[in-house]
């Protein structure tokens, strides 16, 4: 079937058709979910390359109630999963899902949706299938014949044959009314994670892989004729799912395929398992995960393990318990995955790591206020950690201000290391205290951006100028009067405002290095230097 001409198009439609633009575009999101990615990179040893891009996500939010989430795993270009992105949400969205409906209403547009999808991709590369049918009947038989022949001819062949052969898997999560659905084709996962009774972390995969090692799937694809052996050969180094949304070379076109055509019907489908309804109201602090293959499969071969699911979930609950907002989390947990896999593989060549894709959507876990570090203790003051602070010898400089404040124990006969207060790092329950934006923090005896105490506890673990010295000591009683809280001495208290980005567009540092100065660092390194120098030669 040909395409339509757009100009016969309504006006509605025409949109849809623009690869530039989408209505989807002025849809709200979800403020309650987040979007992580992490786009394919080649290692190469000391140096690695990051190509384009190829999967697609969203997380809309839409008028009662209703919010809908998708992650498209494209695979051979990005056309099938750009065309889904955009049309499943207009399947979905558009009236066509009622507040009344029950679960199987609900259940039965979903599958139609992807269906109608399916459909409308196919009908969207009809005139490169249709340019294809028609060069091949020029050319004459063999094909090495035809090669030598008409080489140009087979060259427009092999590109239209790129243009038709994309596809992508569909993994869609649709809210409706506080009750959860899952729709999925491809080995895309969701997964839904709360904490029990005993704040243990139950993660539960909703979704099955239509995968070659899904036993339902082996059955099915044996039940069209073929044998799992030489599947896996068709899809192995490639990819392993059985289901996807387009990949004509493997459906409308499997005939052509050696491993292929002697399945009795198209083997690759695109119809969706789908799972539901869930009640979410009684789900306390929980979150729903929705990843690309890559997302665990990274972790698989970076961690050596198989089940990942619990490992995944435990970093996206550890990143929103550290959070006070939603914003950020998946793409934190992207990057973290992405840094394990570099760390492990990086540095070998021809190794790679496919498009990752992550949406984490808060469930009533705790976030904000309630999420936030609980109050300085003196315990926490009393721990003493060594560290390599800058200083000027008998003295210390306190950043914002020229003045040089000195040591008055410079002549004491035994040094003790300097060591910076750091929070005691307790381990932190998923559900923290609630503190107030308005609390008052507590206030710091020490100067600003400059927290030293002198201790005897602990040893220094490097030769660094901080502890090479044997002449400074500091005492509290030596510093300055208080000038800020302890938290906003190295960090800046995010309390809920907008971030704000400077004239580089970029967010103003959390933390604050600037009583590490380069001057004095220098200053003191040249001292020792100087000092080790006399002693040698003394020596000698």
């Amino acid at each position: 079937m040909a395409s339509p001409d757009p100009a016969e198009l309504s006006p509605n439609r025409r949109p849809l058709q623009r690869s530039d633009a989408s209505w989807t575009d002025d849809l709200p999101l979800c403020d309650q979910s987040d979007v992580g990615i992490a786009p394919n990179t080649t290692y190469g040893g000391m140096m690695s390359e990051t190509y384009v891009y190829e999967n697609r996500v969203f997380n809309f939010a839409s008028d009662n109630n209703l919010f809908l989430y998708g992650v498209f795993d494209g695979h051979d270009g990005s056309r099938a999963a750009h065309f889904t992105s955009e049309r499943l949400p207009a399947e979905l969205l558009l009236g066509q899902l009622n507040p009344g409906a029950d679960d199987e209403m609900v259940k039965n547009i979903l599958v139609q949706a992807f269906s109608v999808v399916e459909r409308g991709f196919f009908e969207s590369i009809d005139v490169e299938l249709a340019k294809k049918t028609h060069l091949q009947s020029q050319l004459p038989e063999p094909a090495d014949l035809a090669e030598k022949l008409y080489p140009s001819v087979v060259q427009q062949i092999e590109a239209l044959n790129d243009a038709i052969k994309g596809g992508t898997t569909a993994l869609v999560a649709l809210i409706m009314n506080d009750v959860l659905y899952v729709a999925n084709v491809g080995d895309s996962r969701a997964l839904l994670c709360q904490y029990d009774s005993k704040d243990h972390l139950k993660v539960k995969q909703l979704n099955h892989d239509h995968d070659i090692y899904n036993q339902n799937e082996v059955d099915r694809l044996k039940s069209l004729g073929l044998k799992i052996e030489t599947m896996k050969s068709a899809l192995t180094g490639k990819f392993e799912f059985t289901r996807c949304i387009g990949d004509y070379a493997i459906k409308g076109g499997y005939r052509d395929n050696d491993l292929l055509k002697e399945a009795t019907s198209e083997p690759i489908i695109a119809t969706p398992d789908v799972y539901g309804g869930i009640l979410l109201n009684d789900i306390k602090d929980g979150f729903l995960v929705l990843m690309s293959d890559a997302v665990y499969k990274s972790y698989q071969q970076a961690s050596g393990k198989r089940d990942v699911n619990e490992d995944i979930a435990h970093i996206v609950a550890n990143q929103l318990r550290h959070s006070n907002r939603i914003r950020g989390v998946a793409q934190s947990v992207a990057d973290k995955i992405a840094f394990y896999h570099s760390e492990t593989f990086g540095k070998q060549h021809r190794s790679n790591r496919e498009d990752m894709t992550l949406i984490v959507r808060n469930i009533n876990h705790p976030i904000g206020s309630s999420a936030l570090p609980s109050l300085i203790t003196d315990e926490i003051l009393s721990r003493q950690h060594p560290v390599s602070v800058p200083y000027e010898e008998n003295s210390v400089r306190f950043t914002g201000s020229d003045e040089i404040y000195p040591s008055n124990n410079s002549s004491s006969g035994s040094s003790k290391p300097l060591s910076l207060v750091m929070p005691q790092q307790h381990p932190t329950p998923h559900h923290t205290p609630v503190i107030s934006s308005t609390s008052s923090y507590p206030t710091s005896t020490l100067p600003h951006s400059t927290y030293i105490h002198s201790s005897t506890s602990t040893s220094p673990s490097e030769d660094t100028p901080t502890n090479l010295t044997n002449k400074t000591h500091l005492s509290i009683e030596q510093l300055p009067p208080p000038m800020q809280s302890f938290d906003e001495m190295y960090f800046r208290i995010d309390r809920q405002g907008t971030l704000e980005l400077d004239d580089d567009n970029r967010v103003a540092p959390y933390v604050n290095f600037a009583c590490f100065d380069k001057d004095v660092w220098m200053t003191a390194e040249k001292r020792h230097v100087e000092t080790e120098s006399s002693v040698t030669s003394n020596g000698a």
